[in-house]
């Protein structure tokens, strides 16, 4: 099976920090698209906006193109802060992949501040705290149009990359045995450790990270 992971948060949230440890730990069949790294490579720093449409166009694409792999898990790399980013503009490309999951980076300000601080290129604090204030959090449409949504509170992410990991091995092995129109049922993998769950449609996956 093929995954989409979109994040969601603000800069200096750490989801450029759970894109890279969730690559680390899968090793192969990861692919980050990041906007903040597109604009470095055509503008020379990632907060010029001048070449937005066609930074857009290439992240946009890129996912389109890495849906290719069907083993692959593909991250989404923005700030993603309103629900007509993380549902309208991925809804084209929904269908390319088996599962898509939402992880929004809820992190406490101050903390948001601090690394903000510590990025190669940190963000005017006085728009940092505008874009803040202005974060969506995620409403009914995302938990309609999400397969799972985790929301996470701190950097201890190990959890959450663990049971991603898991469930893309564990499905995909499944999948060789089992249609995947047979959605909505609940399977169990020999491990005693966890389980491997498809939502129905609309159905919603709420995990909290402590």
């Amino acid at each position: 099976m093929n995954r989409l992971i979109v994040l969601s948060g603000v800069p200096g949230s750490g989801k450029s920090y759970f894109s890279n440890a969730l690559r680390e730990d899968k090793e192969k069949h990861v692919y980050i698209i990041s906007s903040d790294q597109i604009r470095k490579e055509i503008c020379g720093n990632q907060q010029d906006l001048s070449q937005d449409t066609l930074v857009w166009k290439i992240f946009y694409s890129l996912v389109k193109t890495y849906s290719e792999d069907k083993n692959g898990i593909v991250i989404m790399d923005a700030t993603n802060a309103k629900k007509e980013y993380r549902v309208d503009n991925v809804k084209p490309y929904k269908d390319l992949y088996d599962e898509v999951d939402l992880v929004c980076f809820h992190i406490d300000k101050d903390l948001v501040l601090k690394q903000n601080k510590e990025r190669e290129f940190p963000i005017p604090e006085d728009a940092l705290l505008k874009l803040i204030d202005a974060f969506e959090m995620p409403g009914e449409a995302e938990k309609e149009f999400f397969n799972h949504i985790d929301i996470v509170t701190d950097h201890n992410t190990d959890k959450i990359i663990k049971r991603m990991t898991l469930r893309h091995r564990d499905v995909a092995q499944l999948g060789s045995a089992l249609p995947w129109g047979g959605r909505g049922r609940q399977f169990k993998s020999d491990r005693s450790d966890h389980e491997i769950y498809t939502p129905l449609k609309g159905e919603f996956l709420f995990c909290i990270q402590d």
